[in-house]
Order: C-alpha cells, then structure tokens, then sequence
C-alpha cells in the first residue's frame, strides 16, 4: 500500500530533527496505518516530547479527547489531514506504556527506553527489533485475554481460543527473531520478574498449534501475578472499573449509555453544504460524515422539511385532503372553507418547520461547546427569503402577509438561526443541474440557481465551484474544513 504523503513527510521530519521515537505496536499492519486505514501507535520518548509537540503543529495535526473511560495517563490523541487525498489519519501519541485489560489498561510496564534503543526502520518509520515486539506482544495479548473469554471457554468448548490474528502476528514476528537476540533482550522482563522458560513454550506453541487452554492460563497467570507491583489501580478499584465498563456494554443499557467517540479539543464546528436540485449536497453531506466520524463524534443535521416528525406528516396529508375536496362541486361556501381550512392548515405546518429548524440551530451551538462537528444538509439563509417560496425559509407571509401573528412568529423564528462555522455554497449552472436532474421544472430550477448565485462570500460563507467532478469538489471542501477544525 501506498503511504499517505503527510505520513512520509511527517516521520521524515521526526527523524530529521531528532525526535527519539518509534511506532511501537502492531507492526504488521504498518503499511495499513500509513495509508490511512488503521491507528498509528506512537511512543514518545520524554526527552523529545517538546520537539515531537512541535512536530504535530507544523503539520497542522488536531488534538482530540477521548471520553473518559478511554482517558489514560501518558496517551493524547491527534488526527492528521493528507491533502492529497483528503484522507485522515489517527495518532495514539504514547509518553509511558500503559497496558492491560480493554478500558482498564491497569499496567504501566517502565520499558520506554528499552525499547527506543532497540530499533529498527519499516517503511520509512521507526519500529522495535522483533524480538522486543514480540516479547511486549506476548505480554498485551495474554493482558487483553478477558475473563468472560475463558469463562465461556469452559462452558461452550473443550478448548480456549486464542485470537486468530494475534496468533497470526506472533507467528510473523517470530520468523524475523534470532533466536540468541530474543535470549538477550528477555533481560529487560526479566527485570519485572517475569520467566523466560514461560514465554519461549508459549512461543513455540504458537508456533506448532500446539496451545492448551492450560499453558494460556499458565502465562496469563503468571504475568498478572508477576506485574501486580506495576499496577495503577489496586484490585477493588480496577473491578469496579472493569464492571462499570462492562454494564455499559450490556445489549439494553447501550441505549442508556450510548457509546461516544473522541471530540475536538478546540471545540466543535458546525458547516453546511447548500445548494440547488442536482448540485449533489446531499451525497457530499453523507461522504463528509462518513470521513469525519471514522474517529470524531459528528451530528448530522437535515434543514430541510423534517422527515421524522408525525405531526408534520399528518397535516401535510390532512392539508392535500382538503385540496382534493376543494376540486369537488361542493358549492361556492363550503368550498371557500375548505381552502381557508387547508391554507390554516398548511400555515401551521410551514410554523411547526420553522420551530423544528429553530431548534436544530440551538441544538448546533451546543454540540459546538462540546466538541462534536456537525454537518448540515440545507440551511436557511436570508438571501434566500426573498423568493416566492423560499429554500427552507418563511412561506406563512406569502399566503396571509406580514402582519399576520403567525408570519410575525415564523419570521421571529427565522430571526434567531444565525450562520453555521461556514456555510458551503455550490455554484451550478443551470444548463448542468439540467443535466443531472428532470424532475424539477426549468423555470423553479432558474429561481433557485438564481438565489444560490445571490449569495456572496462572507467570513462565514464560502462559494465552492460545484461544476467539477464529485471527488473534486469533495477534496475542496475537506481542505476547507480541515483548515477551520
């Protein structure tokens, strides 16, 4: 696979300035991390932490926090951008070696050193010697290996099933051993008071299929009991953790706790992709969400007529009931009724919108306090309340005027949703939004290219040439993005 330009240039700099570091873990999917695909797992040598922080701002990488039970001492994480591609890449930046059970991580092993003098290069990128990689895989696998695994072991099975891919990396990484080498740097375990005769029969195991659910309670025993000096949390606190974590993760509490993803450590933003029939915001909305919440929590937000409200639903269809009726010969006063009922009707509805958008917007600036980004479809702008029938603006006046108590209150609405971060206008022109589309009329689709062409760009407003290719304008407006992030 290809790396990423902004992963070249960023681990040649790292090395250029003397950064001492390596990419310590799951080595085997490197070139899957370099193309954007996976993590990247940086360890940081204390020494060099004021450089590689410098580092991070000179490639314009953003920091982001992860929620708290995935909060540990020593760990920050930051995404970077490839502008080539548009594609983001994911940095777990480690200053101290901290391991363990998943959402515990109760250990901190002092092994940082160690490993940053035993390094080799992999694709352009500092790695451990496989020995050492492979002796600290041992230790996380065995680590990671969780209760309600091996319980369910002997209730289901007759074996314990090691995971495949971790089996499948030992295997890798102990073809690249020498097998002296790996004798000589166990002197760094050794100091924890961990047995080498333990690691070197699990190793051969591994390698002959030759794994008992004995010998993987045997190590896993072993390195538990041997580490406890290591731990940060003693055991009352370290179950509570663990169980607090796994309550959560039961099917029904889920809805109660809903899983969160990392936010950015600046504050949230909030843009909007606004345009025509045909200028294709809807599916660039859906791509931009997709790549920002591959690692940040988003928030998609719909302006235009709401899809999930009932009562929006009901009264559109109460409202087309009565225009059918109004065609019927019911006579000239029941039929005047009808359409000040359905008209009634109808303004209540466009009122309930307005109200609906109104609160999309509040919504919007609080996700911004928190730290969530927001991608809206549609947005009402004032440049476009001047139309007949506006884009995702107030129609009541065009039916009952401005003096109206509910044109004033929808307007009053309307007054109140102020600009997104930056609101994405995309110019199309109409003899290509023609061509995209038929189901609009040439003269409706003329006043909404015309509208759209009306806004100009502002600090809060950029125009965005939606003639190009889809993944052209895509790439245009990740840059944007990420420049305001």
């Amino acid at each position: 696979m290809k790396p990423l330009s902004i992963c070249t240039t960023f681990f040649s700099h790292l090395k250029a300035v003397n950064v001492r570091y390596c990419h310590w873990k799951s080595n085997s999917h490197l070139a899957e991390a370099l193309a954007g695909q996976t993590d990247l797992d940086v360890l940081i040598a204390q020494e060099s932490r004021g450089l590689f922080e410098t580092a991070l701002l000179k490639y314009k990488f953003k920091k982001l926090i992860s929620p708290p039970e995935k909060q540990f001492p020593g760990m920050e994480d930051y995404i970077g951008f490839d502008k080539d591609t548009g594609k983001l890449i994911h940095l777990h930046v480690h200053y101290k070696l901290i391991m363990g059970q998943k959402y515990i991580k109760n250990h901190h092993l002092p092994l940082e050193n160690i490993i940053l003098e035993n390094l080799r290069e992999l694709n352009g990128v500092f790695v451990p010697i496989a020995e050492l990689e492979l002796l600290i895989l041992i230790i996380r696998a065995n680590m990671k290996l969780g209760f309600s695994t091996i319980t369910k072991s002997y209730i289901r099975t007759a074996t314990l099933d090691y995971p495949e891919d971790i089996l499948g990396e030992i295997r890798l990484l102990n073809q690249d051993c020498c097998k002296d080498i790996l004798k000589s740097q166990f002197s760094a375990l050794r100091s924890l008071g961990l047995k080498e005769e333990l690691f070197f029969a699990f190793i051969d195991d591994v390698q002959n299929d030759g794994l008992t659910r004995k010998s993987i309670l045997a190590i896993r025993s072993h390195i538990f009991q041997t580490l406890k000096p290591y731990c940060r949390y003693g055991p009352v606190v370290s179950r509570w953790r663990a169980a607090s974590v796994g309550f959560k993760k039961i099917r029904y509490i889920r809805k109660i706790f809903p899983a969160t993803k990392k936010t950015m450590a600046t504050g949230g933003k909030v843009f909007a992709l606004i345009g025509s029939d045909g200028s294709g915001k809807s599916s660039l909305n859906e791509e931009l969400v997709k790549w920002m919440s591959w690692k940040v929590a988003v928030k998609k937000y719909y302006f235009g007529i709401p899809k999930g409200r009932i009562i929006i639903k009901y009264l559109s269809r109460i409202s087309q009931i009565f225009n059918r009726l109004a065609k019927v010969n019911l006579g000239r006063i029941i039929t005047t009724i009808i359409l000040k009922t359905s008209k009634r009707i109808s303004a209540i509805r466009w009122l309930i919108i307005a109200r609906e958008r109104l609160r999309f917007y509040e919504d919007s600036k609080n996700i911004i306090k928190s730290g969530v980004v927001g991608f809206a479809d549609r947005y009402p702008l004032a440049e476009f309340q001047s139309m007949g029938s506006p884009m995702d603006g107030p129609r009541i006046a065009s039916e009952y005027g401005t003096q109206n108590k509910m044109s004033i209150k929808e307007e009053n609405y309307y007054s109140q949703i102020g600009l997104p971060t930056k609101a994405f206008v995309l110019r199309v022109e109409i003899d290509e939004l023609l061509n995209r589309i038929d189901t609009t009329t040439p003269e409706v689709l003329q006043k909404k290219v015309d509208a759209i062409y009306s806004v100009q760009p502002s600090a809060k407003v950029d125009l965005v040439n939606g003639q190009r290719l889809p993944q052209e304008v895509l790439l245009d407006i990740k840059q944007r993005i990420w420049e305001l992030l």
